[in-house]
């Protein structure tokens, strides 16, 4: 295949997908939730690892919450940190009878600490939040109406990055705004799928019931709510509720993460995979996963051509170097706006062009709905033109990983 003819492939199922979503957006709405007619008892679950740097944060962001503090039960385990988590814990939680802190006798993982929570927990309601993260005020208040429906078994809320300084972090602040604006669009035709860890609450009975998380995976909110869509169970978003998280500000820092998330999802798919191409799961089965695993292969393969084309550019023109030397840059100019213009494939800029035009349309959607101005500019430019290709490199490393099996980390 030429790469012309792959720029055309790719830019047409990246538009037709697009022009999907931009018509479901059009066509369907959230249903309104009704008012909370009591306030019912809530448990939330904070695993912690080595998080005393984010542990206090976290509490006093819950403490803050708008909602009576009678109605609440706050159960912080520690899983064997070697810093001062625990301690600082304890000390925030001296005097406040609806904070627990406990601590593993040995090291459980995320999941089980988590479940050790959940059997702990004494609410009608169990949310699981992220020892580094902070919510809204009124978070609780927000997620529980989406609860009115019976079928609904868990609901997840929209993750903004919390105060991002350099590149790494602003890129994925863009990125967690798309993944807000994707699950929601996901949320319009009932395929979503995910729960996060910063904070998403389920009904406690049911998530006893179907066993808790998992610690078969490396993404347990990801593997939850796909289990809950297997068994029939609905799974929500919250649009007016956000959760607040630090991320990774290191190139390392950030593929480790992302490759773990990555693996995660490549585990739970295998585990779940009778869902794909089911139509008793509706759209999930016959549409959602299909098209992720479309535009997975595709990651791949655009990574391994993308990686291809730029050595074979460097070897050309090294090679040119050889034979020629300097004399390569004699008779060099600068075009005339004339000859730029006769100059430009259009074959292979076409497809690029309408392909942006619609991705700038969903990032202008994006940003409306998450309330969250254009900036960054530098950064949503290498996340929109830059990142794919690494993203596309991170996925290879975790299919290399799951295959050689290679260790696993806490989180």
């Amino acid at each position: 295949m030429s790469f012309i003819t792959y720029v055309w492939v790719i830019c047409f199922i990246s538009v037709y997908v697009t022009l999907f979503w931009i018509l479901v957006v059009s066509l369907f709405n959230l249903e309104k939730k009704k008012k909370l007619s009591y306030l019912p008892l809530v448990s939330i679950g904070i695993p912690v690892w080595n998080e005393g740097k984010s542990i206090v944060d976290t509490l006093e962001s819950l403490d803050e919450m708008d909602y009576p503090k009678e109605k609440l039960e706050i159960i912080v385990i520690d899983d064997g940190s070697n810093d001062d988590t625990y301690k600082l814990a304890k000390e925030y939680a001296r005097g406040k009878k609806y904070i627990k802190v406990l601590k593993n006798k040995s090291n459980l993982g995320k999941s089980e600490t988590v479940n050790r929570a959940l059997s702990l927990a004494k609410g009608e309601y169990f949310a699981v939040c992220d020892a580094d993260s902070s919510v809204d005020k009124k978070l609780l208040k927000d997620t529980l109406v989406y609860f009115t429906d019976d079928n609904v078994a868990a609901v997840t809320t929209q993750i903004k990055v919390k105060d991002p300084k350099n590149i790494i972090e602003r890129m994925q602040r863009v990125e967690m705004i798309f993944a807000s604006y994707i699950r929601k669009m996901m949320a319009l035709i009932g395929t979503l799928h995910y729960t996060n860890g910063v904070m998403s609450v389920f009904k406690k009975d049911i998530l006893k019931k179907v066993g808790g998380l998992s610690n078969k995976v490396m993404t347990e909110d990801l593997e939850i709510a796909m289990r809950l869509k297997s068994l029939g169970y609905e799974v929500k978003i919250c649009e007016n509720a956000f959760g607040h998280t630090k991320v990774p500000n290191t190139f390392k820092g950030l593929w480790i993460q992302r490759v773990r998330w990555f693996r995660g999802y490549i585990q739970t798919c295998l585990l779940h995979r009778r869902l794909l191409g089911n139509k008793k799961h509706g759209l999930l089965g016959l549409f959602q996963l299909p098209m992720e695993i479309l535009m997975l292969m595709l990651m791949l393969v655009s990574a391994v051509f993308m990686l291809y084309q730029f050595l074979m550019s460097i070897y050309q023109y090294v090679l040119k170097f050889i034979v020629l030397k300097w004399e390569m840059f004699y008779g060099w100019k600068i075009p005339t706006f004339s000859e730029f213009i006769f100059g430009i494939n259009f074959k292979l800029w076409f497809p690029i062009i309408v392909a942006l035009i619609m991705g700038l349309y969903l990032y202008m959607k994006a940003h409306k709905h998450s309330n969250e101005k254009w900036k960054y500019w530098f950064s949503s430019f290498s996340y929109l033109f830059l990142y794919p290709i690494i993203r596309g490199l991170q996925w290879w490393h975790a299919v290399f990983a799951e295959v050689f099996q290679t260790k696993r980390r806490w989180r």
